[in-house]
């Protein structure tokens, strides 16, 4: 019963908490620096200064990391002015955050039944721990890196349900626009979500179909044509991202630190994602409905989170905001089997209006 005052209580003040949502995420557009922040707004700057925008410029030298994030970056700050570049940072990153939520509902609306998941997704994931009070508006890569990935996958999604080609094709461009923010394992990201979408039957009819594989192909172009310029007149940055790949992937240096991070690793991210979390372990612990008995579209937007959680869960190397990305797919599912309780009694009520 609580359950379903609280659904009816969300649904009926919905926008009023979405708008406040929304303005939680004004106030750190002013904060000070915070971690690495510095080095994209130097990248700006320098490529600014130098007039290169074809590959980022960091002191003085040339190539590296794919500009896209600087590319957005620079009209902003040149319209505020250069001293306002963090502002014009975060600004980008946090356009990214509102995208990826209303993303979240856009693909909620068009694969999932219950009309109020849709409603709700948006508002439970500007609200979850680490996108609220941390990564939505860190004025890293990664907040853009996550929204072309989770319009990608949407896109995917949408265009198996609907055996769309313009759709499929357009999601091979956003994962494209995801690889130029930081790197190629964007590509590896959406390659997981197909294997997920294409154990469920229909979609793979039309995942497996010529039309979908000649799609894929025509969409792989833009990735090859890229490629071709970059390592012409930067060819350092296909070799940067192959040794920050690498260097992630070495050997265990401590055996005692690596079991560490083992544990703490999926503890840091079921804090990171209160309160969808909370929600899909208590749907997990549930007996009355197992796994198989929940929701398709909850099993396949965990499915998409988990396996691309995996990898960087036994890297030596790695952190939370390296799976941001997969967040929006946790709350989707978080959102599903709340709306469909079966979750207990979840009071997430409480955690959103605080």
């Amino acid at each position: 019963m609580q359950n379903r005052a609280d659904l009816d209580w969300l649904l009926a003040h919905r926008r009023i908490l979405l708008a406040l949502a929304v303005l939680c995420y004004v106030p750190p557009l002013f904060f000070h620096y915070v971690g690495e922040e510095a080095n994209y707004t130097l990248m700006s700057m320098e490529m600014w200064h130098h007039h290169s925008f074809r590959s980022v410029v960091v002191l003085g030298s040339m190539g590296g990391r794919p500009p896209l994030y600087n590319w957005l970056m620079i009209p902003l700050a040149w319209l505020l002015g250069w001293k306002h570049v963090l502002v014009a940072a975060r600004l980008v990153t946090v356009s990214a955050t509102l995208g990826t939520a209303l993303t979240l509902g856009w693909l909620a609306r068009r694969v999932v039944p219950n009309p109020q998941v849709a409603s709700l997704v948006p508002l439970f994931y500007l609200v979850t721990a680490d996108v609220l009070c941390y990564r939505g508006w860190l004025a890293y890569a990664d907040p853009l890196f996550s929204f072309w990935m989770v319009l990608a996958v949407s896109l995917l999604w949408v265009s198996s349900q609907r055996r769309d080609t313009r759709l499929l094709f357009l999601s091979l461009l956003a994962i494209l626009a995801s690889y130029l923010t930081k790197v190629i394992t964007a590509y590896f990201f959406y390659a997981t979500a197909w294997c997920i979408l294409v154990l469920h039957a229909p979609y793979r009819q039309w995942l497996w179909s010529l039309r979908a594989w000649g799609t894929c192909l025509a969409g792989l172009v833009p990735l090859l044509v890229w490629w071709y310029f970059a390592g012409r007149h930067d060819p350092i940055q296909t070799s940067w991202q192959e040794q920050d790949i690498t260097s992630k992937l070495l050997g265990v240096t401590s055996w005692k630190n690596y079991g560490i991070k083992l544990v703490t690793f999926p503890a840091s991210l079921a804090l990171s994602l209160l309160p969808s979390s909370w929600v899909v372990m208590r749907a997990l612990v549930q007996r009355k409905r197992p796994f198989s008995g929940w929701p398709l579209e909850a099993r396949l937007a965990l499915g998409i989170a988990a396996i691309n959680c995996l990898p960087y869960w036994i890297a030596p190397q790695s952190a939370a905001r390296y799976v941001l990305p997969a967040y929006g797919f946790v709350v989707l599912a978080a959102v599903i089997l709340w709306t469909s309780r079966l979750t207990g009694e979840v009071r997430s009520r409480r955690w959103i209006v605080a």
